[in-house]
């Protein structure tokens, strides 16, 4: 997602008087990971993006851990992961979509489609699919963007972010898991707005299975990337790696340092 693309949004109506969906308590955190040999990766990921912030974290699913986190409470301008948020939010408070719509909202996912998270935002109550979203998948470091256009200047936090993947995966109605996951897996390198976002997860999952969801944008006052996802058989581990960079260093080398941070982690990535 490009700034222009959350500036473009339009007028937000007036908040929705539609009581926010009551879930279940959400899932207590993974511990740390007990096995000390474990290489680092989160110190490598760390000495691979010297300039950039750094928020980041990794949880085997099957394991029932943490096997990576370095400042997984740091916020960050979340860009395009909110369309995560709206794509959840809308089946949560409209039920099953038609054909039409479901499309769009797997466009949305697969290649970040700014207009449609434009029209998802307007029409679905901006700032409140944000607090609903995070009430009711327990997000404590999620906030609305202080400007009620900005979709892409939602706060969150890698913490955050893999809860809702865990949510989407654990918790989620099976029929919006589906849809979800489909709009994922309709991932394209190139997104809408025509920025290359097979940065990250993407560029280095070295033949493992993957799905997942990015996002960036300029200048903020640096340059945003985010990659987060699901990797493994059974999308076992969750990872997330959120990042901010001096614009002095240029899109190329913020993109390499993002793509060298997140093949660092490789080794948590393995079944112990």
């Amino acid at each position: 997602m490009s700034a222009a693309g959350a500036a473009s949004a339009p007028p937000v109506p007036a908040p929705s008087a539609r009581p926010s969906p009551q879930g279940p308590s959400p899932p207590a955190p993974y511990g740390p990971s007990p096995e000390p040999s474990r290489p680092d990766v989160a110190a490598a990921a760390r000495a691979a993006a010297p300039t950039a912030r750094l928020g980041l974290l990794v949880v085997d699913r099957v394991g029932g851990r943490t096997v990576a986190e370095l400042e997984p409470d740091r916020q960050f301008a979340s860009q395009s992961l909110v369309k995560l948020l709206m794509a959840m939010d809308w089946l949560l408070t409209h039920g099953p979509p038609d054909e039409e719509r479901r499309a769009r909202l797997v466009r949305m996912l697969g290649v970040s489609d700014d207009g449609v998270a434009d029209e998802l935002w307007s029409t679905n109550g901006g700032p409140d699919i944000v607090r609903r979203m995070s009430e009711r998948v327990g997000l404590r470091g999620t906030t609305p963007p202080a400007d009620p256009s900005m979709w892409g200047d939602t706060r969150t936090t890698a913490a955050d972010m893999a809860a809702l993947y865990r949510y989407l995966l654990e918790r989620a109605p099976r029929e919006h898991r589906d849809l979800v996951l489909d709009g994922l897996r309709a991932f394209s390198p190139t997104a809408a707005d025509g920025f290359r976002q097979a940065f990250g997860i993407p560029a280095v999952a070295q033949g493992r299975p993957w799905i997942g969801k990015q996002g960036w944008a300029c200048c903020l006052p640096g340059y945003a990337l985010h990659t987060t996802g699901l990797v493994g058989a059974d999308e076992r581990f969750v990872v997330v790696l959120l990042s901010e960079h001096p614009t002095a260093l240029g899109w190329s080398a913020a993109v390499t340092a993002v793509n060298a941070a997140t093949a660092a982690l490789a080794p948590a990535l393995t079944p112990s």
